[in-house]
């Protein structure tokens, strides 16, 4: 339709989130190869995106390393979406999750940087408690997985669909739509002095 080829070329061309939703809302089913395309430029344009971040997730989930955004959320969340009073509650509850000994969504991290993360702990547990443990985790999702996702079959299937429906062939790939609370996109802020883009966030990305 003419107003979802317009609204697509606005997308391409902005940052906007508004669109970003919009877009979402009238093309889930009938997702562009320019817009499947832009999520090539980096990570932070496959994660802003609504629909490229939860097919990530997807994939990750088939890698059994989803732990990893997951801790990336948390940890984003923490540090830009979490009240001063419930700091100290979140930092525990995220170190417990991912970090401790025997967490359930464990995640891995070097020594050097569990070494630090733990130091934090130790000293003065604050939003910035994680910052360590969180870029490492996103290099790892940016030089591994996110590679390989852009090689997987879902990303080119996509890619060379264009037009046709996210469904594409029976069985083999959907959507799904997770709360809002979860869907990322990109903001800047002055305390991740210029590399915001590498930050991802609820609402918004670090």
């Amino acid at each position: 339709m003419e107003s979802t080829r317009k609204l697509n070329i606005l997308t391409w061309i902005t940052d906007c989130i508004d669109l970003w939703e919009l877009e979402k809302a009238v093309s889930l089913k009938d997702i562009s190869s320019r817009r499947v395309k832009r999520w090539s430029f980096s990570i932070n344009e496959l994660l802003k995106d609504p629909i490229g971040r939860d097919l990530f997730w997807k994939f990750l989930d088939k890698e059994y390393s989803s732990e990893n955004l997951r801790f990336y959320e948390a940890s984003i969340q923490l540090r830009f979406h979490t009240s001063q009073k419930d700091v100290l509650n979140r930092v525990k509850e995220i170190y417990n999750e991912f970090l401790s000994p025997g967490a359930y969504y464990s995640i891995n991290i070097d020594q050097r940087v569990m070494n630090l993360t733990k130091n934090n702990m130790n000293n003065y547990p604050n939003r910035y408690t994680f910052d360590e443990a969180q870029d490492h985790i996103f290099n790892l999702m940016n030089r591994d997985t996110y590679a390989r996702f852009l090689r997987s079959e879902t990303y080119k299937e996509l890619l060379l669909g264009g037009k046709k429906k996210v469904g594409l062939k029976a069985g083999r790939l959907s959507i799904v739509i997770r709360n809002p609370v979860e869907n990322l996109s990109l903001i800047s802020s002055p305390v991740t002095g210029g590399n915001s883009e590498k930050y991802l966030l609820g609402t918004n990305l670090r």
